[in-house]
């Protein structure tokens, strides 16, 4: 019984760090030619050179999740074309420094 109870709680923790890990630490939403974020926060000048990237598609709409920081950055973007998504990934990346 022990071994049970030991082994359910072992696979709890593995399954909370698990999702844990899946959540981004910032949300960014890309909507009718606009940024906003939903979770987490970005140095000014990082949101400045996103919303003029939407402004140039005022049709998009999607999200971008940044989860790490530095070298180490993850970008997922959902919803957005693959043209933007790129130039969001570049935008991203040249700030990374300045990101976490």
């Amino acid at each position: 019984m022990k071994l049970l109870l030991s082994l359910l709680l072992i696979a709890g923790s593995a399954l909370g760090i698990r999702h844990l890990r899946g959540r981004a630490d910032v949300v960014i939403r890309v909507e009718g030619g606009a940024v906003r974020l939903t979770r987490g926060a970005l140095p000014p000048t990082v949101l400045h050179d996103l919303e003029a990237i939407a402004r140039l598609a005022p049709e998009a709409s999607g999200q971008i999740g940044l989860s790490g920081r530095g070298d180490s950055l993850v970008l997922r973007t959902e919803g957005l074309d693959e043209g933007l998504a790129q130039r969001i990934r570049n935008t991203l990346l040249l700030h990374r420094g300045r990101i976490g």
